[in-house]
């Protein structure tokens, strides 16, 4: 699958820049952009629009590899550098977010619907600073609340809730 994503990024066939914006729900029954295959009703469907190429409909770890071959071809920068860890290392904030998922200060990140878009100036969950319009913010859906985060603040978030649940599996 990588390296169907990798072919269709060096062949002009997906984009390989970022999108304005995405969502995520279940699976329509569209074809996936990434690996050709249907993504059923059971599956999670990433739908990212971009300004100048057509939507891509991908399933959950097509978006994934096509998000992490498209991070590797851009270089960083303060733009897109995460301001809120500029103090702390990566396992600093991985330290904070385990201490605060095991007292139950954070809820743990469970497979879900959420949106990306443009910060809105409104507190990241993780860091509590404010999503510039500068940052993505993914906001998710809680149970009768709406969840916001800074890209990076929810993948270290993401990865600690799964590796936490794996850790309680018997």
């Amino acid at each position: 699958m990588d390296s169907t994503i990798e072919a269709k990024l060096a062949a002009g066939l997906l984009p390989c820049h970022r999108p304005v914006k995405s969502w995520a729900g279940f699976g329509t029954g569209n074809a996936c952009d990434g690996c050709d295959e249907s993504i059923l009703a059971t599956e999670v469907e990433h739908e990212l629009d971009f300004a100048e190429s057509p939507t891509l409909r991908l399933h959950a770890t097509c978006e994934a590899i096509w998000r992490e071959l498209v991070a590797e071809t851009q270089p960083a920068t303060p733009q897109s550098a995460h301001r809120t860890m500029s103090l702390l290392s990566a396992e600093q904030w991985r330290q904070r977010i385990r201490v605060r998922l095991a007292q139950e200060r954070l809820p743990a990140i469970v497979v879900g619907i959420y949106k990306t878009h443009r910060g809105t100036g409104r507190p990241c969950i993780v860091c509590r600073r404010a999503t510039e319009s500068t940052e993505v913010e993914r906001e998710l859906d809680g149970v009768g609340v709406v969840l916001i985060a800074h890209e990076t603040c929810y993948a270290l978030w993401r990865e600690e809730s799964v590796s936490r649940s794996q850790e309680k599996r018997p």
